[in-house]
């Protein structure tokens, strides 16, 4: 999920992404009981579908115009 939302042609959609991802695994990191581990899984394979196919698209659209904050400093 990490991965493919790095993706992400808009800063923000991919800020925002990385953020929620790298919460739910912390706030998820201490579940013990095998089904609610085994749905939270089925979860997030239903939100990776869904981030690929909106990375997908986004690079149809993608205007190559980048944030302040991405252009690199020399």
């Amino acid at each position: 999920m990490l991965r493919e939302s790095e993706k992400f042609a808009d800063f923000n959609y991919r800020s925002y992404a990385l953020r929620r991802m790298k919460d739910g695994f912390r706030a998820n990191s201490k579940l013990t009981e095998e089904a609610l581990i085994d749905a939270k899984i089925q979860h997030a394979k239903e939100n990776l579908s869904i981030i690929k196919r909106q990375t997908a698209i986004g690079q149809l659209f993608n205007l190559n115009t980048k944030l302040t904050v991405e252009i690199p400093k020399h």
